[in-house]
């Protein structure tokens, strides 16, 4: 018995170390699931919204279901979860070492068949991540004034992608808040970030394309019109929604447990990440019929605080979770692109 827990844990050490073993492992993984998502798409993908008006020209450019959308699609999410990566080892909010974030992110993502080609949210994640890097730095400083002007720069970027990223800044502010870096001219700087880019923005827009700037305009005033969906939720989706939530009531309470020991400031990085999480649950519950466009963004900021605990818990409860969580994911994949 003991053996058996002691190779266990050895195997999920091995997998969370940054080697090219694991890298290529992971990049072989995500292969696997976007080109069996790809092959086996399910005949009526999740139906929303599009995410922004370039959303609409790129759907034009390139139909998400064909090859080619679910290429951009797996680099896109190839290329968030490389920077997540870089963002924990710059801003050390797991004090260990760790390859898990790519691998959650790819999981989470991957095994989600119509989250697969969302170009959109994966760049907007883009400019989010760069967002919690500019929080990050500016922990410690007593006057982070200029990384406060970028959190307002990254956040109207995201915003072109994905219009409804905007309603992000308030909790990156309170995120502020919880590091002690929030004062006046902090808030003012990110706001005069965001109101400058958003003037260049429009402006290029209407010089290129005055429609473009205008249809712009329109879907930013007309937010709190839209129709709420009906989604069918069967006991699949149920058992990987429940995995996910298990998973992420363990972290949080890792985090926040008097009892976890870390280096103090990994623990408040990942309290603005949970802070940031709850901004994505109240866009979920704000813009039902975008829901499906979100699904990444709450993926990304679930695979960090997954990656911490799995990272630095290795009790049995902890494997358990862990399979748990695969098995699940495993299980929803399959009944997507097979039984749909």
């Amino acid at each position: 018995m003991k053996s058996s827990y002691s190779s266990g844990r050895h195997y999920l050490e091995k997998l969370i170390e940054p080697n090219l073993k694991s890298v290529t492992m992971i990049f072989g993984l995500s292969l696997v699931l976007w080109l069996l998502g790809y092959a086996f798409q399910p005949q009526e993908l999740w139906n929303c919204e599009p995410s922004s008006h370039i959303d609409v020209m790129l759907g034009e450019l390139i139909d998400p279901t064909s090859f080619a959308g679910y290429f951009f699609g797996w680099a896109s999410v190839l290329i968030v979860a490389v920077m997540l990566f870089v963002l924990n080892e710059r801003d050390n909010m797991i004090s260990q070492r760790t390859i898990l974030p790519i691998f959650f992110y790819v999981v989470l993502v991957g095994t989600n068949v119509n989250a697969q080609s969302f170009v959109m949210s994966s760049v907007s994640n883009v400019f989010v991540i760069l967002a919690m890097h500019s929080v990050f730095s500016g922990y410690r400083q007593r006057f982070p004034v200029r990384s406060s002007f970028n959190i307002g720069i990254y956040i109207a970027l995201a915003s072109v992608f994905c219009e409804e990223y905007l309603l992000l800044l308030p909790f990156f502010l309170l995120g502020m808040l919880l590091l002690n870096t929030l004062s006046l001219r902090t808030f003012f700087a990110s706001l005069v970030g965001l109101i400058a880019s958003y003037f260049l923005i429009f402006g290029v827009m209407f010089i290129v394309d005055d429609s473009m700037a205008i249809s712009l305009y329109e879907e930013y005033v007309s937010y709190f019109h839209l129709p709420s969906p009906e989604y069918e939720i069967s006991v699949v989706i149920l058992l990987f929604s429940g995995s996910q939530f298990l998973c992420l009531l363990c972290a949080a309470s890792s985090v926040f447990s008097r009892n976890y020991v870390d280096n103090m400031k990994g623990s408040k990085l990942l309290g603005v990440t949970i802070m940031l999480m709850l901004g994505g649950v109240f866009m979920f519950l704000l813009f039902s019929n975008k829901m499906p466009s979100f699904y990444p963004l709450m993926a990304m900021l679930e695979s960090i605080l997954f990656a911490h605990y799995f990272t630095l818990h290795k009790s049995m409860a902890s494997k358990i979770v862990f399979l748990t969580f695969i098995c699940c994911s495993s299980l929803y994949f399959l009944n997507s692109v097979i039984f749909q």
